[in-house]
């Protein structure tokens, strides 16, 4: 056969060859196009992806002239009953014939919202050694994508501690004659509380190097819950991993006019902070200026080895370090940094301290102080006046010593200790606080003052504070109202997932939090005066609080040394009374007291026994008496056959209240003294020589220690008009005057033994 007709031969094979991939193409096309086909193809695309990211998966229906063009309306990963990842409005156009060669080539990646949230039940999987393959430039090399594009990615909170949404535009390309290409991506947020942060990232990759440069800028911060409008950031990092110099940065940040709020008015502060890398040595300076007398510099430099490819930062023990904090300013200065919640320190401060030594044995040597010093805690009441605390740094320890008044000018507050700088022990700590009739709480419910000492000794992971503290003076008052507490409800999301502290992030579990250990011995070196909503009474204590901070156990008891309980109107004497405190968390006391009051020719006792939050209360009396007729006697000295109509209502309101019965139609009286503000009110009404007599009763307390009793009677001549003045608790003094005493007034003494 002559070679043209070989060749004719072989060009005819070749079209019916190139026919027939094309017949075969346009088939396996049209049935891509088909339901059942994309169908399977969005089922295949889950289960990869499940796999992938550890959740489930589920795609919506695949659109788009598949394969070149693929789109989904909805993309969704599940973990947990959790909905971590969604993805909206995704399109995909690339170029299957690029995989012939070796590479894939992506013309464009849209996404239109991307939500993250953070995963639960975190897979801790060990990371390699290095993450960043060593054919990482050749693998980047075959990929090419000509455009990405994410018009909003949402960021929830619980990521970064800030909802950020953010809008991100890549691209990479490559050169074709060499295994080289670079990357570029740019990043903005658009909404949320951090809008202004700018981040724009390259890459270049030409075998064997690397280089990635990031720069960071910014045009506002949020800082607690506000955002700072007059500050300046800026950093660049770069790394080429194909030398050892590993990364190389720059950051500065600097803000102007920052409002600090101190007594002498809103002070403009202005921040200068500057950290650089460069050759393995990191340098961090800072420069602080609110006044003329309130300026503080720092700066602290220490070798470290940090690089991207490794995922590594590392600072050698024996390297060498070296700082320095000089300077003085007010302590009001520090509230922008710490913030200190419903709390409140001033006072000057002055700074002088040098670093040196190694990461392993640091030393610190100079002083700080902190002169005419105030501390006000506004839930406690808790006011320090006077506070001079000195802290010295020599040979390698840190003392502190100082002194502050608490409340009355006999209240002492002192403070000894010291502080180890060993970064490899935690800082371990040994500080002594003693009190000496020190006015730690005073409110207008609560006020006490402390004599004794505690010692608080650890870390800065854990301590244990122990312990004796005398209650020198105390005084509980009981409001006769509780306060209505308004609870503001976020809104709440009825399809969202409830939020359990085992799906937070590692790093916010309670695990990871200080451990603060208590065993602490408290009693009273005098009694506790309670008063309020009809008790005046002394009492004595000895409790123990042991456990942590977090969760505290408390045992001990309140025991009642004298004083008396209003009850239905009547006074009751208490002759004994005690509160238990059995350990509980939250502690949930129990009351068993004992209440005399004799009237109507009986003695009667009240006991008041069970939870504190909801005791029970129960009538005996000698001789023995049902319960009806120990009321009757004891409010309208009577028994209870000779009760009129009026008073058999105000004794079914009585019975009613004492058996928790609550509010209803017989607390008419009860409800009028309520509104008109009264103590007591009570009508009687008696047969005096053949004609029903009625009269009113009102009571008033003026103080703690005044009471007002006027009495109004249908019959003329018969009103009057008592005061009782408690001069101490064993002694009263009474005076009454009215129409029968002919103006005159009647006086009364009477001692309680």
């Amino acid at each position: 056969m002559s070679r043209r007709r070989v060749a004719g031969v072989i060009v005819r094979r070749a079209l019916i060859g190139i026919v027939f991939i094309a017949i075969i193409g346009a088939i396996f096309f049209a049935v891509l196009q088909t339901v059942p086909a994309r169908n399977y193809l969005a089922r295949k695309v889950a289960e990869m992806l499940s796999s992938a990211l550890n959740s489930e998966v589920a795609v919506s229906a695949i659109d788009g002239a598949v394969p070149f063009n693929v789109r989904i309306a909805h993309l969704s990963a599940e973990r947990a009953g959790v909905t971590w990842l969604e993805v909206d409005a995704f399109s995909l156009r690339w170029s299957p014939a690029s995989l012939l060669t070796g590479r894939l080539s992506i013309r464009e990646l849209y996404a239109g919202t991307v939500t993250v949230r953070p995963p639960p039940e975190h897979s801790r999987v060990a990371q390699p050694a290095h993450p960043f393959p060593p054919d990482m430039a050749a693998r980047m090399s075959r990929i090419t994508v000509q455009k990405l594009d994410i018009g909003r990615l949402e960021l929830d909170r619980q990521l970064l501690g800030n909802a950020i949404v953010l809008q991100v535009t890549a691209r990479m390309k490559r050169r074709s004659r060499k295994e080289s290409g670079s990357a570029s991506a740019h990043i903005e947020t658009i909404d949320g509380t951090d809008a202004g942060l700018i981040i724009n990232a390259e890459a270049s990759y030409a075998e064997p190097h690397a280089v990635i440069t990031v720069d960071i800028s910014a045009r506002k911060l949020p800082w607690r819950s506000v955002l700072l409008e007059n500050v300046g950031f800026h950093a660049r990092l770069t790394e080429d991993f194909g030398t050892p110099a590993g990364l190389q940065g720059n950051a500065i940040f600097s803000a102007v006019g920052l409002p600090i709020a101190r007594q002498d008015g809103p002070v403009p502060v202005a921040i200068a902070v500057e950290a650089t890398l460069t050759n393995g040595l990191f340098t961090l300076s800072a420069h602080a200026v609110a006044s003329e007398h309130d300026a503080v510099r720092a700066n602290c430099s220490v070798p470290v080895e940090v690089s991207l490819a490794g995922m590594t930062a590392r600072a050698g023990n024996d390297a060498n370090i070296s700082g320095m904090v000089h300077g003085t300013a007010k302590m009001e200065s520090f509230a922008l940094l710490v913030p200190l919640h419903e709390q409140l320190l001033t006072g000057d401060l002055d700074i002088g301290l040098t670093l040196g030594g190694s990461v392993r044995n640091p030393s610190v040597a100079g002083m700080a102080a902190l002169r005419n010093g105030s501390y006000e805690n506004l839930v406690l009441g808790t006011v320090l006046r006077n506070m001079d605390i000195e802290l010295i740094a020599k040979d390698g320890e840190l003392t502190v010593s100082g002194t502050a008044k608490a409340g009355t000018s006999r209240g002492i507050v002192r403070l000894n200790g010291s502080i180890m700088p060993r970064p490899s022990k935690q800082y371990p700590f040994d500080m002594a606080l003693q009190f000496d009739n020190a006015v730690l709480v005073q409110r207008d419910d609560i006020t006490a003052a402390f004599s004794g000492q505690l010692n608080v000794v650890g870390s800065g992971v854990e301590s244990r504070t122990t312990g004796h503290l005398q209650i020198v003076s105390g005084e509980l008052n009981i409001p006769e109202r509780l306060p209505v507490e308004i609870v503001v409800i976020d809104e709440v999301d009825a399809s969202a997932p409830d939020v359990v502290m085992e799906d937070l992030p590692p790093t916010l579990g309670p695990q990871q939090l200080h451990k603060a250990a208590i065993d602490l011995q408290v009693t009273t070196k005098d009694r506790v005066a309670v008063r309020g909503r009809g008790l005046d009474s002394q009492w004595t204590t000895d409790f123990h609080v042991a456990g942590s901070v977090r969760k505290p156990s408390i045992t001990g008891e309140f025991l009642a040394l004298r004083g008396r309980f209003d009850l239905l109107g009547r006074s009751f004497r208490i002759l004994s009374g005690k509160i238990v405190l059995d350990g509980a968390s939250p502690p949930a006391p129990r009351i068993d007291a004992v209440g005399e009051a004799k009237g109507g020719g009986i003695t009667a006792f009240a006991r008041i026994s069970g939870p504190l939050a909801s005791p029970q209360i129960t009538l005996e009396s000698n001789p023995t008496l049902p319960v009806d007729e120990i009321l009757a006697r004891l409010l309208f000295r009577r028994s209870v056959s000779s009760i009129t109509p009026l008073h058999a209502l105000q004794l079914a309101a009585a019975l009613q209240s004492l058996v928790g019965g609550g509010s209803s139609i017989l607390d008419v009286m009860d409800r009028a003294r309520r509104v008109m503000g009264l103590d007591q009110l009570t009508v009687n009404s008696e047969g005096q020589k053949g004609e029903q007599a009625t009269s009113v009763t009102l009571g008033k307390s003026i103080g703690s220690r005044v009471y007002i009793e006027p009495e109004a009677n249908t019959t003329p001549g018969n009103d009057r008009v008592s005061v009782a003045i408690q001069i101490t608790p064993e002694l009263s003094f009474q005076s009454e005057t009215g129409s029968q005493l002919r103006d005159g007034v009647s006086i009364k003494w009477q001692r309680d033994y």
